[in-house]
């Protein structure tokens, strides 16, 4: 059954009727149009900070990996794999994750990416690109030097070492960390030894190694695997 011009017409002042009535009986009032507007502000004030917070983060765990140079230790395998996950900063990878699904969730919370008939992945990955371009921005702009030592995390000293190569003989070099310890590695592994470098070779080259610290000195540490590195 089809509605005539006057019958629509007529509907539609009906239903404005009956919407005004409910707000008068029930007394609803409309709120501002400047409290929408302090909304979307307040909304996307935090979208950005979600973004630069999330732009930091990233450039605090890149410094951290420069500082560490912990990603080195990957070159033995698996126990260097386990030493990279027992130095990660976890609670910076989480705190970055956070930022981005922040973002993610006000981005569609503002409607921003319906023009753009975004997925929420596709959003997500959008912001990533996002953040990793402002951390690269800020990372070209010298932001390191504010957020050094914002991570205390260290390559766990009690597994493995990495330090400048004093002195060396066949089967122990004398190294100082990065934090200025003296520490004596010891090659605690049969048929392994530093004999095929020259002393003079490996004098003030890095050297990386993995196992365990002496129980009864501290500023000896025991090499257990083929795990001494010079570079």
């Amino acid at each position: 059954m089809n509605l005539t011009e006057k019958q629509k017409n007529q509907v539609e002042i009906d239903i404005r009727h009956k919407v005004m009535r409910e707000i008068r009986d029930k007394k609803v009032r409309m709120r501002p149009a400047f409290v929408f507007v302090a909304q979307k502000l307040g909304l996307q004030s935090i979208l950005a900070l979600a973004i630069v917070t999330g732009a930091l983060v990233l450039n605090i765990f890149l410094y951290f990996l420069k500082k560490t140079s912990v990603l080195k230790f990957l070159s033995f395998g698996w126990p260097g794999l386990k030493i990279v996950l027992m130095t990660l900063p976890y609670d910076y990878i989480v705190l970055f994750l956070i930022a981005i699904i922040l973002a993610n969730y006000i981005v569609h919370q503002l409607d921003l990416s319906r023009g753009l008939r975004m997925t929420a992945n596709a959003s997500a990955f959008a912001l990533l690109v996002i953040t990793v371009g402002i951390g690269a921005f800020f990372a070209v702009n010298g932001i390191e030097n504010t957020i050094r030592g914002w991570s205390n995390n260290k390559i766990p000293s009690d597994a493995a070492v990495s330090g400048r190569v004093i002195e060396s003989s066949d089967t122990e070099a004398t190294i100082k960390e990065d934090n200025g310890d003296i520490t004596e590695v010891i090659l605690n592994k049969p048929d392994t030894s530093l004999s095929q470098y020259k002393a003079e070779y490996v004098k003030n080259k890095v050297l990386r190694a993995i196992g365990q610290r002496d129980k009864t000195d501290e500023n000896k540490f025991l090499a257990v695997e083929l795990s001494f590195c010079v570079v």
